[in-house]
């Protein structure tokens, strides 16, 4: 529904009073319009018809445009008694949905998630954990590093170690103080380390099958590591598989093929002889995930001997 308010700008004179030349000026305002004479402009809210309207007041005129696409709401001063304003009522029925109703996507996300498979590790329930070792006293000083040429590793077949324990781990503890006596597995004596070596055995259990990779990053004086029948009993310095020697430069890796669920014999010398220490392993499985940490952690694929009875037994230290 539409309403029309016009306000006349200008009346016509009225002839019959006025004469021919002198016409009467004389305003006429619709009955249905309160003429504004504050100077504080009046605000008011509508919706535009798409009417050109131009006013014929000579005083003042509120021009209201068009909208070449949609007709919004609008917002009218008025700045003078006299205009010709159009005003579009909008009933409820003709507000528009959109202006009104509030849309919600329907699109959903999902979080992908990467499940890593475990991987199985060695029965240790018949207290077979860990890897057996000895501590022994030696006289090979080391005269030519990186040569360590005196050093011979077939002493260590038939001298009695001064303690034998096991480990859960392997390796000495980042950041050891080797100035002062220190322990270097849990119940092992305190001890300086200067002069001394320590031999490790036990068998590596593999979860899967496929290449693994046995990697020393360094070595304060000498490491050798053996992997198969030879690290039982026929092990030397010149058939160790791996040798990281003082200083090491860059890392000495082994890599050799396991069948899962098989348990390999596995034999670590470590020797210091003056001065400084360390000494960290680490293995890898097939897939690159570290099985053996290389910081001496704690792991659960070392063991002593299979709890089936399927392993060999090692000679005595």
């Amino acid at each position: 529904m539409q309403s029309i308010i016009t306000i006349a700008g200008l009346a016509f004179a009225n002839l019959a009073v006025a004469g021919p030349c002198k016409p009467i000026r004389q305003s006429t305002v619709s009955s249905d319009i309160i003429p504004t004479t504050s100077a504080e402009p009046t605000v008011v809210t509508a919706t535009v018809v798409p009417v050109p309207i131009v006013s014929t007041s000579a005083e003042s005129s509120v021009a209201i445009s068009e909208s070449e696409t949609a007709y919004e709401s609008s917002t009218v001063i008025e700045s003078s008694t006299l205009a010709t304003v159009v005003i579009q009522e909008t009933s409820t029925a003709e507000t528009s949905a959109a202006e009104t109703s509030t849309f919600v996507d329907g699109e959903t996300s999902a979080t992908a998630t990467t499940t890593e498979t475990a991987l199985p590790t060695a029965d240790q329930s018949c207290d077979n954990g860990g890897l057996d070792y000895a501590i022994y006293q030696h006289q090979f000083y080391n005269s030519d590093a990186p040569h360590f040429s005196s050093f011979d590793a077939t002493f260590f077949h038939s001298a009695t170690p001064t303690y034998e324990g096991v480990t859960e781990r392997i390796g000495i503890q980042p950041d050891t103080d080797w100035t002062k006596p220190f322990t270097i597995y849990e119940g092992s004596p305190e001890q300086m380390f200067q002069y001394k070596a320590v031999n490790h055995r036990g068998f590596l259990y593999a979860p899967e099958t496929g290449i693994y990779e046995v990697t020393v990053p360094n070595s304060d004086e000498i490491t050798l590591v053996w992997f198969g029948d030879k690290a039982l009993t026929s092990w030397t310095r010149e058939n160790a598989d791996l040798e990281q020697d003082y200083p090491g430069g860059t890392s000495q890796s082994f890599n050799v093929e396991l069948q899962a669920g098989t348990y390999t014999p596995f034999r670590l010398l470590w020797a210091n002889a003056q001065g400084e220490l360390n000494f960290i392993a680490e293995v890898k499985a097939p897939g690159g995930k570290v099985i053996v940490n290389g910081d001496g952690g704690d792991n659960k694929y070392f063991v002593r001997y299979d709890c089936g009875g399927s392993t060999p037994t090692f000679p005595d230290f």
